[in-house]
């Protein structure tokens, strides 16, 4: 019995570590980043399923006066998909901001909300990291 489960289990790593990936060896795909394996009792004790990443969205509002660069703090940022909104978020008092959430691949808009600014930027997911993000606000009029 023990031999038919390592059998099985060899079968499902083997098949696991085959098809396309992006970028290193289909090794590296099982590594615990995007595959996990349970111990279970019971007649087929070992399961193999796919992890659910998160994506991390990161950077800095700053608005420019007399040519040098001020962070915006405590501001709200939206995340926006197709002018819906997916996720809203602050400025530290750094003018940084950061987000991890579930988010499918896409386009997607990132737009300060505020009486006194407005700035929006367009940005593109592709994997799971976006790291700085300049979000360049303007005075409103």
């Amino acid at each position: 019995m023990k031999k038919i489960n390592f059998c099985i289990l060899l079968f499902v790593l083997v098949s696991c570590s085959t098809g396309t990936k992006k970028g290193g060896s289909s090794l590296n795909y099982l590594n615990g980043e995007h595959y996990k394996a349970d111990v279970h009792s019971g007649v087929l004790p070992y399961s193999v399923s796919k992890v659910r990443k998160s994506t991390l969205i990161s950077g800095k509002i700053y608005y420019i006066k007399d040519d040098f660069k001020y962070p915006l703090r405590l501001t709200k940022v939206l995340l926006m998909k197709n002018n819906s909104l997916v996720a809203s978020l602050s400025s530290d008092n750094y003018g940084e901001f950061s987000l991890k959430e579930r988010l499918s691949d896409g386009n997607y808009q990132l737009k300060i909300e505020s009486e006194k600014f407005a700035g929006s930027k367009n940005i593109t997911l592709k994997g799971f990291k976006v790291a700085d993000v300049f979000l360049e606000a303007t005075y409103k009029k």
